[in-house]
């Protein structure tokens, strides 16, 4: 997989303690719904967490209503401080990370990342339009998750 887009957002605290933040971040991949309006629902079909590494495992289906839905794998390490997600269909696929990169008492940093699947060029000469129009919808959403991540 490549990078196909990724960014780091700053944000200002207030009286989020650290253990608070993953909290949220946890919950962010228990209920992505929560976090990202364009969700109708999500369900974990799978999950195991390993104590020792404290990595919580997961497989999930993402619902966006009328009919469209993905299944996808992740997993949540509260010792690395990132959330990681990998879809894979039709020979396609994608992955994204969050990853809380500084943390203090009054300010954060999380670095979103997106993979994909190389494709082969496009003789589609609007192409690079539609690309950017993935990247700017990309940074749109991580900034809405971004503002309910610090919500106290």
């Amino acid at each position: 997989m490549k990078i196909f887009f990724e960014h780091v957002m700053r944000a200002e605290l207030h009286d989020l303690s650290p253990d608070r933040l993953l909290e949220r971040v946890r919950h962010f991949a228990e209920s992505p719904e929560d976090f990202w309006s364009e969700l109708q629902g999500s369900e974990i079909l799978e999950e195991a967490e390993d104590i020792e590494t404290g990595v919580w495992r997961f497989k999930r289906v993402l619902h966006y209503g009328r009919g469209l839905h993905f299944v996808e794998r992740g997993e949540f390490c509260a010792t690395n401080r990132e959330l990681r997600t990998f879809v894979e269909m039709e020979g396609a696929s994608s992955a994204f990370a969050l990853r809380i990169e500084e943390h203090s008492s009054k300010s954060l940093a999380v670095r979103f990342s997106y993979w994909e699947t190389p494709r082969a060029e496009s003789l589609d000469p609007n192409q690079p339009f539609v690309d950017e129009l993935r990247r700017q919808a990309y940074a749109m959403r991580d900034e809405a998750i971004m503002k309910k991540l610090v919500e106290a």
